[in-house]
């Protein structure tokens, strides 16, 4: 069931991350302890829509754009991919970012190129390997 503290968070968090009082890894790690796992994320960035999902629970959330910063946006849903991933879901949603970045099937080398990236960019300022 969706918490209406859950999405005020949410709300607040995309301000932080735009005002880089938060970066995108801390967010996703965030918005996985909110939603007691991430199940899937989803970026579109033609469509421009970011959600985060846990299907267990049947939550759903719109993370607000409009305003933020893309490419810290892009980077967040990433991570949010990624940690659907780390909590062993094995379709852990899309993210689209161009036609060479996307997790389908047919971008999906450019895509794990570009989350290795985007992962060691912020993981090597907290530590973690």
């Amino acid at each position: 069931m969706k918490s209406k503290e859950t999405k005020k968070q949410i709300e607040r968090l995309s301000r932080q991350i735009d005002h880089g009082q938060v970066n995108p890894l801390e967010a996703a790690t965030l918005i996985n302890a909110w939603l007691n796992g991430i199940t899937r994320a989803v970026w579109n960035s033609g469509q421009q829509q970011f959600k985060v999902f846990n299907d267990i629970t049947v939550e759903d959330y719109r993370v607000p754009i409009v305003g933020v910063d893309r490419k810290l946006m892009e980077e967040t849903a990433t991570l949010c991919y990624l940690q659907a991933q780390r909590n062993g879901i094995e379709k852990p949603g899309e993210v689209h970012i161009s036609e060479q970045i996307s997790s389908k099937h047919h971008n999906r080398p450019g895509f794990i190129d570009y989350a290795a990236r985007v992962w060691a960019k912020y993981s090597a300022d907290r530590g973690i390997a």
